[in-house]
């Protein structure tokens, strides 16, 4: 059986060569032939020749659907294969933003890129931190307000901000809207609140300004405060900043009139 379909195979694949060496032969003896059945063999040949080429074209392209079925088969079993590869290391990466202090909700309904974007906060937040003194850190003053503690696992997040600043305080929030701003005051400094700002974003919060205050506070001198504003929260244009926009930052982002909201 398998001989007979390789033969068929042969036959059907090879039709127009076959086609073609039949029609020498006629070509080259209907001088010669005589009778009513010789004439007729041509008409013969001719029809039989179309249902052969039809026939072959027909197994070409079954063949050619088979081959391409086949390709794709393949690639399809390649790309699942890559994707859970793939999506095993992304899931990696989630219990590792959630062991940064990124609520577990957040961190599954990140896309990818906001997975790497928070783990790449993470890292840009450890080389800000591990560039404070000692003295530095004693001296600043950490605030969040309530609504901080809510956004993110504030158990593990609190910790890495005790890296940053010595004292880190919870306060009563003054506005409702989610944590999106950090504000530096007379005494810290720019790099602080960046690394305040990274250390928020690599636990899933979106920041979008890092802003120079310059309220008085008596009771602190070097003050840095995380909170969030209802004005930036609706202002389209003040987006979210990467890690990489809040780590190359050399002057403040803030809304006007975004202060009071804390």
């Amino acid at each position: 059986m398998r001989m007979l379909g390789e033969v068929q195979d042969y036959l059907l694949s090879n039709a127009g060569i076959l086609i073609s060496a039949v029609s020498g032969v006629f070509a080259l003896f209907h001088d010669k032939w005589r009778g009513r059945l010789w004439k007729s063999l041509p008409f013969i040949g001719v029809i039989g020749g179309v249902l052969w080429a039809l026939a072959g074209a027909q197994h070409d392209a079954k063949q050619h659907r088979d081959d391409m079925e086949a390709v794709i088969t393949r690639v399809n079993a390649w790309i699942t294969q890559q994707s859970q590869a793939i999506q095993g290391d992304i899931d990696l990466l989630r219990k590792q933003i959630v062991d940064q202090g990124t609520l577990t909700s957040v961190a599954q309904a990140a896309t990818p890129d906001q997975v790497g974007e928070i783990v790449k906060a993470n890292r840009d937040a450890g080389i800000l931190v591990s560039a404070q003194t000692q003295q530095a850190r004693q001296a600043l003053t950490i605030r969040v307000f309530n609504h901080f503690t809510k956004d993110v696992n504030f158990d593990l997040v609190k910790p890495r901000l005790e890296q940053l600043g010595a004292t880190v305080k919870v306060l009563p929030p003054k506005v409702n809207a989610p944590t999106n701003s950090v504000w530096w005051g007379p005494g810290s400094n720019l790099d602080e609140a960046k690394a305040a700002a990274l250390i928020a974003a690599s636990a899933g919060v979106q920041i979008r300004q890092i802003c120079h205050s310059v309220k008085p506070h008596p009771d602190v001198s070097n003050l840095i405060q995380i909170g969030g504003s209802v004005q930036v929260e609706r202002e389209k244009k003040m987006t979210v900043m990467s890690a990489e926009e809040i780590q190359n930052l050399s002057a403040p982002r803030c809304l006007p009139g975004s202060e009071a909201e804390q």
